[in-house]
């Protein structure tokens, strides 16, 4: 193997992890915005149950209302209240419905359930 041979190798596995750590890194974070906003919309619940409306929770991200209705997996969801967080990058935001269910609005994939607690995808 030559000397330009091994220079190019060399550059693609740099490249190569530099791509994947930008990926993980992304990933991270859009879990960590999953996580504060199953807080966020919690509480929001909470309280829009309570009083009819909502407050500033948080300064990372916007709480707002969200009355649309979604299918998943043949089961009809009722939206409540949803959180846009910067961590999701403007690619989707976290709703939480009636019977405090969790959805993603992904806009490129759709809609999917994210557990109330614990790990998820």
């Amino acid at each position: 193997m030559n000397r330009k041979q091994r220079i190019n190798i060399l550059a693609f596995a740099v490249i190569t992890i530099l791509v994947t750590a930008g990926y993980l890194g992304k990933r991270s974070l859009w879990h960590k915005g999953v996580v504060r906003g199953r807080q966020q919309l919690s509480q929001a619940m909470q309280d829009f149950r309570e009083t009819g409306r909502l407050r500033d929770y948080s300064s990372w991200g916007a709480t707002f209302i969200y009355t649309n209705c979604e299918t998943l997996g043949g089961t009809n969801y009722q939206c409540a209240v949803a959180y846009n967080d910067p961590h999701f990058y403007s690619e989707g935001f976290l709703a939480i419905t009636t019977n405090n269910a969790f959805i993603y609005f992904d806009k490129k994939h759709g809609p999917k359930l994210i557990p109330a607690e614990g790990p998820f995808k």
